[in-house]
Formats: C-alpha cells, sequence, structure tokens
C-alpha cells in the first residue's frame, strides 16, 4: 500500500477564504476605529477635559482641612454604621442616602477626613459632565458653557469637597431638568423615569427635594393651563389666596389662638397623629379646608367644560401642541407609568429611610411626618439669622457671570413670552418650554430660598445652578456662539481688536490704581474705579459709532466674560484652599479652625510617645464634642464628661478639652494641669452686610406690618446703594471683593486644652 494513502491529510484552507478572514477583520477594526474617530470631536474633548480638571479640583488636598460641625456630625455617624452600631435617620441630618455612601466610602478607602468628603467630590466631579446630556436640545456651545460654569463656580468647587448634601443634590437636581426636557424632545417614557428616579434620590438626600419638585410642578402647570384651560389656570391662583387668608390674615383680624406645636423631635405614630387632630380642629384649618372644597368644586367644573381628555385624543391623532402636552398625550400606559414610579419610589426611598429595614417603623415615620414636621418648625427659628438679601449679597460675589447674565436671560424671557402671548404663534418647542422652565426655577429659587427662615451659604448653589444655565443658554445665543459665530466674529476683526485692547487696557488700569487707592488708611477723592468706569462708557460709545451697537457690544462683553472669569478661578481657588478653614469668605461662614487639627497631632504625638497611639485618657466635655467625637473616634480611652469635670482629674488623665468660657469654674480642679486657650470654631464678621438697616431702627422694621416692613427695607436698600458713592464705600467693597478682607474681627468660639503638666515639655515640642 502506498504510504501516501495512509498518512493523514490536513485539508488547507482556501487561500480566498483565508484572506477573506483577515479583510473581515481589519473591516471591524476599520470600522470600530473610525466610529471612534468620529464620537471623539473637539466636543467631547472639551467635555473630557472638563470633567478632569472638575476631579483634579475637587480630590486634590481633600483631607486636610478640619471638618466643619456638620461634616463631623456626618462623619461620625457614618462610621457608626460603617462598623457596625447601625444607623437610625434623624431629620436633624437630613436624608439617609449621605450615610449610606459615605459609610460605602470607608469600607472601600478606610474612615478618613478624606474618605468622608469621596461622595461629595465624586458628584460634583460628574455634576461637571451632565450638560452633554442636553447639547442637542439646549444647544451644544450653550451646554458646553454650563459645563464650564459648574467647573469653575466657587460654590459648586466649594460644596463639591464638603461632606455635606449639596453637591448630590445638584446632581440629582440637574438629572431632573435634563430627564424632563429629553422626556420633551422624545416623548420616550425612560427620560421622564430618569427625572422621577433623580427626585427620589433627591427626597432621600434632603428636604430642598420638595421645593424642586413645587418648581417644576408649577410650571408644567402653568404651561399646560396656558395650552388647555385658561380659566382653570386663572382659578388655580385662587387657592393659595384662600389658604392664606384662612390661615393668615382671618387668624390676626379675628385673634385666634396659635395652631399646635409641631412634634417634629422623635414623632410617634401617636404624637402624629394627636398633632393632625389638634390642626384638624383648629379654625385656621377648618377654614382653610372649606375654602379647599369650594375651590375643588369650581376647579372640577372647568376642567369638565375644558374637555382635556378629547384635547390629548387630538394631540395624539397629530393635532399641534407645545412640547409638554404632546409628552403627556404620547405617554404610553398612564397607569402602568404611575404603577411603575411608585415602585420606584418604595424600592429607592424604604431601603433608605428604614437602614437596609432595621429600624422599619422608626425609619418610615422619621422619612415622612419626621422630616418635614423637623424642617418646617426650623423655618421659625430661623438659624443664622440671615436678612432677606443675603442671597443678593452674597451671589454676585461669587458668581459673577450666572448672576449678571441669568439676570439679563430673565428679562428677555419675560419680553419673549410678552411677544409670544401677543401673537400666539405656533405651540412651544422642547427647547422654548425648557427655557420657561429656567426663568420660572431661576426666580422662583431665589424667591423661595430668600423667604425661608433658614438662608445658609451652602442652599446658595441651589439658586446659582438654574442662572448658570440660563446665562450659559442666552449668552451664547446673544454673543452670536451658538449659530454662525465664525462668519460672525471674523467681520470686523482689526475694529474689535482696537477697541478690546483699549478696553482691556483701561480695565488693567484701574485694577492696578485700585489696588493702592483701596489700601489705603482714609481713601480720598473719587475712586479709579468711577473714572475707569467712565473711561470704559466713552470707549463703548466709540465703538457703537464705529462698528455698530451689536458688534461692539459683543466684543467689550467677551472682555467683561474674559475678566469675570478670571475672577471666578481667582475667587474658587481662594474659597476651597487658600481660605478653606478660615472664614473671610461669606461662603465659608462657620469652620472649625486650623486648630483643632493641630491640637489632635500634638496630642497624638504625645501619647504614641508615653501611653501608646490612641491610648492617652482624654476628657472632653459637651462644648467640644463636635467636632472631637469624630476625631477621638479610635482613643479608647476617651471619655465624655458633659458639662466638664466636676472635680480634680485621675492621675491617668493626660488631656482635659472643654469650653473657654467655662475656665474660671474649671482652674481649682486643674492645678496639675496647663492651659491652653484655642479658637475652636470661627465665623465670618457679618456686620459687613448686616448693617444695611440702622441698628436702631431694626425693631421697628421687624414689628411693622407687612406693607411697611416692604417699605422700609426698600428705603434702607436704596440708602445702602447710594453709600457706594462714598470713597469710604468703594474702598471697603473693593477690599473684600478683590483681596477678601472684610472689615471686622472674626469672631471664635474658644476651647481650652489642659495638658497634664509632666508632658508640657513634650506638647509644646510637638504643637504648631
Amino acid at each position: 500500500m502506498d504510504q501516501s494513502t495512509t498518512r493523514p491529510v490536513t485539508v488547507a484552507r482556501p487561500r480566498e477564504a483565508s484572506r477573506g478572514a483577515v479583510h473581515s477583520r481589519s473591516s471591524f477594526i476599520a470600522s470600530l476605529y473610525a466610529r471612534l474617530e468620529s464620537a471623539v470631536t473637539v466636543e467631547v474633548l472639551l467635555y473630557a477635559l472638563f470633567v478632569v480638571v472638575a476631579a483634579v479640583t475637587r480630590f486634590w488636598d481633600l483631607g486636610s482641612r478640619p471638618l466643619h460641625h456638620d461634616e463631623s456630625l456626618h462623619a461620625y455617624f457614618s462610621w457608626e454604621y460603617y462598623v457596625g452600631r447601625g444607623y437610625r435617620h434623624d431629620p436633624m441630618m437630613h436624608g439617609p442616602l449621605l450615610f449610606h455612601m459615605t459609610s460605602l466610602a470607608y469600607l472601600i478607602f478606610g474612615d478618613s477626613e478624606f474618605a468622608a468628603r469621596i461622595p461629595a467630590a465624586f458628584f460634583g466631579t460628574i455634576s461637571v459632565g451632565l450638560p452633554y446630556l442636553l447639547r442637542r436640545q439646549l444647544g451644544r456651545v450653550s451646554m458646553l458653557a454650563v459645563s464650564f460654569l459648574m467647573l469653575i463656580s466657587p460654590g459648586m468647587w466649594y460644596y463639591g469637597r464638603f461632606a455635606r448634601n449639596e453637591a448630590w443634590c445638584i446632581a440629582f437636581t440637574m438629572l431632573i431638568f435634563i430627564g424632563l426636557v429629553r422626556w420633551m424632545d422624545s416623548r420616550r417614557a425612560p427620560w421622564l423615569h430618569l427625572a422621577w428616579v433623580s427626585w427620589v434620590f433627591l427626597y432621600a438626600s434632603k428636604e430642598i427635594s420638595f421645593i424642586v419638585l413645587f418648581v417644576f410642578v408649577t410650571i408644567g402647570v402653568v404651561t399646560l393651563g396656558l395650552a388647555h384651560s385658561r380659566a382653570l389656570l386663572a382659578w388655580l391662583f385662587a387657592l393659595p389666596v384662600g389658604v392664606l387668608s384662612g390661615m393668615v390674615i382671618l387668624p390676626s383680624l379675628l385673634d385666634w389662638g396659635k395652631l399646635p406645636a409641631i412634634p417634629f423631635k422623635d414623632p410617634s405614630l401617636q404624637k402624629s397623629l394627636a398633632y393632625v387632630r389638634e390642626m384638624v380642629a383648629s379654625p385656621q384649618v377648618l377654614t382653610s379646608s372649606a375654602w379647599v372644597v369650594v375651590w375643588l368644586v369650581v376647579a372640577v367644573v372647568l376642567l369638565l367644560r375644558a374637555r382635556i381628555p378629547q384635547q390629548f385624543e387630538r394631540i395624539r391623532e397629530g393635532a399641534p401642541a407645545n412640547a409638554l402636552s404632546a409628552a403627556l398625550a404620547h405617554l404610553p400606559n398612564k397607569w402602568s407609568q404611575l404603577a411603575l414610579m411608585l415602585a420606584e419610589f418604595l424600592l429607592i426611598a424604604v431601603p433608605l429611610y428604614t437602614s437596609m429595614f432595621t429600624n422599619f417603623r422608626g425609619g418610615i415615620l422619621s422619612g415622612s411626618f419626621g422630616q418635614l414636621f423637623y424642617w418646617l418648625a426650623q423655618q421659625e427659628v430661623e438659624r443664622g439669622g440671615q436678612p432677606w438679601y443675603y442671597y443678593a449679597v452674597l451671589e454676585p460675589v461669587y458668581d459673577p457671570i450666572p448672576v449678571f447674565l441669568g439676570i439679563a436671560a430673565i428679562v428677555w424671557g419675560v419680553v419673549w413670552a410678552i411677544r409670544w402671548r401677543a401673537r400666539r404663534g405656533r405651540p412651544l418647542t422642547a427647547t422654548q418650554v425648557a427655557y420657561a422652565m429656567m426663568v420660572w426655577w431661576a426666580v422662583l429659587s431665589f424667591v423661595i430660598y430668600s423667604w425661608a427662615g433658614e438662608k445658609m451659604p451652602w442652599l446658595s448653589v441651589h439658586i446659582a445652578l438654574p442662572l448658570i444655565f440660563l446665562a450659559s443658554v442666552w449668552g451664547a445665543r446673544a454673543l452670536g456662539f451658538e449659530h454662525g459665530w465664525r462668519r460672525d466674529w471674523t467681520a470686523r476683526r482689526a475694529g474689535r481688536g482696537v477697541f478690546v485692547g483699549i478696553a482691556a487696557v483701561i480695565t488693567a488700569w484701574t485694577v492696578y490704581r485700585m489696588a493702592g487707592w483701596s489700601l489705603q488708611q482714609n481713601p480720598q477723592g473719587q475712586s479709579p474705579l468711577v473714572w475707569g468706569i467712565l473711561m470704559l462708557l466713552v470707549v463703548a460709545l466709540a465703538a457703537a459709532l464705529w462698528l455698530g451697537p451689536r458688534t461692539s457690544v459683543r466684543s467689550l462683553s467677551l472682555l467683561a466674560l474674559g475678566v469675570l472669569t478670571v475672577y471666578t478661578v481667582r475667587s474658587g481657588v481662594r474659597l476651597s484652599y487658600e481660605n478653606a478653614a478660615v472664614p473671610v469668605e461669606q461662603m465659608v461662614y462657620v469652620q472649625s479652625s486650623p486648630r483643632v487639627t493641630n491640637v489632635m497631632k500634638a496630642m497624638s504625638a504625645v501619647s504614641e510617645r508615653t501611653a501608646g497611639p490612641q491610648a492617652a485618657v482624654v476628657l472632653y466635655d459637651d462644648f467640644v464634642s463636635w467636632p472631637f467625637v469624630w476625631y477621638l473616634r479610635d482613643w479608647r480611652s476617651a471619655r465624655f464628661v458633659g458639662e466638664g469635670p466636676k472635680s480634680v482629674p485621675g492621675g491617668d488623665v493626660q488631656f482635659v478639652l472643654a469650653d473657654a468660657d467655662k475656665e474660671d469654674e474649671l482652674r481649682p480642679y486643674m492645678h496639675n494641669f496647663t492651659a491652653y486657650r484655642y479658637p475652636m470654631r470661627w465665623w465670618f464678621p457679618e456686620e459687613m452686610y448686616r448693617n444695611l438697616i440702622p441698628e436702631q431702627e431694626r425693631d421697628r422694621v421687624a414689628e411693622a406690618d407687612p406693607v411697611s416692613n416692604v417699605l422700609l427695607n426698600a428705603k434702607y436698600t436704596l440708602q445702602g446703594i447710594a453709600s457706594w458713592r462714598e470713597p469710604e464705600q468703594q474702598a471697603q467693597l473693593w477690599r473684600y471683593v478683590m483681596y477678601r478682607r472684610p472689615d471686622g474681627i472674626l469672631n471664635s468660639s474658644d476651647m481650652v486644652l489642659y495638658v497634664r503638666n509632666d508632658l508640657v515639655g513634650m506638647y509644646n515640642s510637638e504643637r504648631l
């Protein structure tokens, strides 16, 4: 037998097939590369750059600043949850999401100040990239501008590094807006569910969720009312008028008794039900309820006459409608969608508020009645005691671009709405409804947060957010960047350059001269700022005559935006790094001083050299407990002594931390200790902006009736603005805005550290 017939035969792949496989693989790789190349545009690269810079600025040196009082609460109770001691929702510290996320950060990165701030830094970073999702609806340049302003905004920057709820509240609010706009644009239900789920997470974060819900629901109702029943919309405004009359006006006229006190502390079911019974029996609630019944009857009649179901049916058949009405009309299986939204709420909120079902009844009560009662009660407490114009003072200092362009955008939006109403043109598109939402959102946010009893600097970011969107959308269009900007900006380049150059020189001269003039002891004469403004007005007039008003305004506005951008970035760096623990910044407000961490480092070093790492015996009272409960969490011999030692500490005690105001009371017991007094918590000198109303007039203004109160506030506001004509006022304003040098001293609450005498030398060698 021929051996060739017995050898195994290998069947060779045809050459053509082999080439086909190679060609197929290379085609796939080429196709993938082509898709990647088309996806990675300059726009995408800019978003990526902004997010990377946001990550660096938010995470850089994250753990060095001492924990603020509120941060120490959040960090400590998250740590207790992390080590297995459980967590119970407390409305005082807002929603439970913070504690779940922070304990997860501890699990991954270990417990530290850095880890406690990781959730805030994470959400502060991704918020910068979120505008990408609206680039096709609101404009590519506009959303890049939103991303950039989110990146450099000092408030977003600072509270994106702060262990409290603001960073993810901003992210969830943005997602609500994004989901609503994308839903109106595409009519796809998943975008509506994105908005709803984001609100549920916001609800599990902070009680501002009710404000956000009110803002977006009311603008939705107004939009639908204008389109489907103006009579019903007009009648809608009668509801709050009647309720206000029953709750405020009639009680004051008829001298009704006060409403029952809100049971915000540990609201058991019995307390809550008793409170509800007392409220229902009060004449205020009975009167308001009667009005609500009458209002509902009339509303139902108007609703039937409007035949809204038939209107929605015509929309489904192709009739023109505004974007919101069309999205609602085309929403499939509406009852199924509502059921799904209820399920989403329960699946997210219940596990979080019940601490993963370990505190079911308590979590449900505190997450419903408890948090609502608590924060309603706090509006009467008015923590911070800030004046009504607090945010009007704060916002321009830190976010001048959103404020100035945002105000212009609001004015333009009102003018456009009046013209649209007169013309009654085509139905509103998703972009137009979104613009109306932004205007409503900005105005209502400022009004609500300014009216609320509790005003704090961290709430300013919720006012800044809609202004950032408005400023970007309107500014990009007004300056010609959104459409056809290349052709527009390349025309008359020489003329533009001359006038912009002259304006830049005048601006630099003004800043340089103001630097010396504002720092004089008693500045005299007209300030360089006034001369600079006058010269800029002359240049603007000349540019308008030479280039035309539109071109000159755009060119000089671009210069102004450049100058304000430099100022904003500088403000962000100062706020987040240079002054992060020093309340010369209004945004810092109250802060634990660097002495807190310095004391802990020195005590730790002494403990390690004597008793062992974190083994020294430390006594601390209730005054210093926050933030020191956090810093002493691993000190196994640290002991809480309430109001302070009442006898001579035992011989094993090495350190005592106490309220400095009790130093005289403690001195008889501390003969074996040496005292060191330090500022533990210090705050901004608020008299800078509180002096708008003269001190002798404040009681009269506070006790005046509502109309007189408004008139008196308007009077003193105008007087305060007029005072800027005075050189000293201009110098004071410039010193603060440019150099963060407030007039007045930093007030502080001091602590005293007692060090056992035999350890004083060692302590002195370690302390800073």
